[in-house]
């Protein structure tokens, strides 16, 4: 019995400045390498207990429960499952090197996000970006926060803010977002003819929530409980890749999102243009006669689609060092965030910051093909180098 004691430890953590409103669940599991399903195995069991700075008596927190300055937390848990310690080293290129970072200052942080890679964790995510970041704390001191979101299989720009205070007015800015403090600016490849201009065209087509899902706004096919989001949209035609073997065309687009709606790009290129993003099985139902499957398998070879698979290392200890695969179904998704605009911004030490990224490899694979028609001169001159 002495011996099966001895094989528990309590280990105390004192919260502070760096790890404020982090939540528990994800505290735990860059500390200790956990699967998520152990971290609530041990909540579950009463072996962590959390005191707040002004309480004499410790309590029993919930996952999601955020953690703050002057908290106390003790686990209590086997000799086996240590703590981990990363090693201190310098930020150049990658964090950790997992992901890139394409602008770094006193209060921002910018990472080119991989297709593939969660923004967020959740029980049926394995490694999000999250985990990079609470690494990236421990190696610099710092607790960067995500202050907007891309989609699972978009990829490109995806900014943090490295306080909180930043994180705050970051968030704020993009809540807010319009041509004087935030603009974006991405690349899709969509399928179908979408039919060139002189000047980028709009999409003002509201959306709705139904049944937990984002549709297009139809005042006469939904119900009067349905909250109307507007969502505006503007866009470029800038390539085609002329249909060949009785395939349907690919066109390359500059999309503005002058709103910031969940999956607002996505659907008004498929219910609006009748062009889905290539790859976007969610959305391209809505065209019927579409076959997105046929069409990956026509225009991107083996090579291209096995290149989508992000191959993620959390580092650790050594004996704990833990390598996640995040693949997105091995399926190429064309939509990047490639550039993003800040302006304006208290938090920044320059009036404009514009942060560009470049373009996934799959991505540049099929712009490179020969048979594309280029509507704008300039880019024509620049091909793929301008977009990369």
């Amino acid at each position: 019995f002495k011996d099966e004691l001895s094989r528990f430890i309590t280990t105390r953590f004192d919260i502070t400045e760096d790890i404020d409103g982090i939540a528990l669940h994800r505290f735990l599991r860059a500390h200790f390498d956990l699967p998520i399903a152990a971290v609530h195995q041990w909540l579950k069991k009463g072996k962590v207990k959390l005191r707040g700075p002004n309480s004499a008596k410790s309590t029993r927190p919930r996952a999601n429960t955020l953690l703050r300055v002057g908290d106390v937390v003790t686990v209590r848990h086997r000799e086996t499952a240590v703590p981990i310690v990363v090693d201190s080293k310098p930020l150049n290129k990658s964090v950790n090197g997992g992901l890139d970072v394409l602008y770094e200052d006193e209060y921002i942080l910018a990472i080119n996000k991989p297709s593939g890679l969660s923004t967020q964790g959740g029980s049926k995510v394995s490694v999000a970006v999250l985990d990079f970041l609470s690494q990236y704390r421990n190696d610099r001191g710092e607790s960067p926060r995500i202050v907007h979101r891309l989609d699972k299989p978009t990829s490109g720009v995806l900014c943090l803010g490295k306080t909180r205070n930043a994180a705050m007015r970051l968030s704020s800015a993009f809540q807010r977002a319009g041509p004087d403090s935030i603009g974006k600016e991405y690349l899709a490849i969509v399928v179908g003819p979408v039919e060139p201009s002189q000047v980028p065209q709009t999409i003002d087509a509201s959306l709705v929530v139904r049944n937990g899902n984002m549709d297009i706004f139809n005042g006469s096919t939904h119900s009067d409980d349905d909250k109307e989001l507007r969502a505006i949209t503007r866009y470029n035609v800038v390539a085609r890749l002329e249909a060949d073997d009785g395939m349907l065309p690919l066109t390359l687009l500059q999309l503005w999102p002058l709103t910031g709606r969940k999956h607002q790009l996505r659907i008004h290129c498929a219910c609006c243009l009748q062009a889905p993003i290539l790859g976007d099985f969610k959305y391209g139902k809505h065209s019927d006669s579409i076959n997105l499957k046929h069409l990956l398998e026509h225009y991107c070879d083996d090579t291209v689609g096995a290149s989508t698979a992000t191959h993620v290392v959390v580092q650790g200890d050594p004996p704990k060092a833990r390598v996640a695969r995040q693949t997105h179904n091995n399926t190429p998704f064309f939509l990047h965030m490639h550039r993003l605009t800040l302006a304006q911004l208290s938090t920044s030490t320059s009036d404009i910051i514009t942060i560009t990224a470049p373009l996934p490899a799959y991505f540049q694979q099929l712009l490179s093909k020969s048979t594309w028609a280029w509507f704008s001169d300039k880019l024509k001159a620049c091909g793929t180098k301008h977009m990369g």
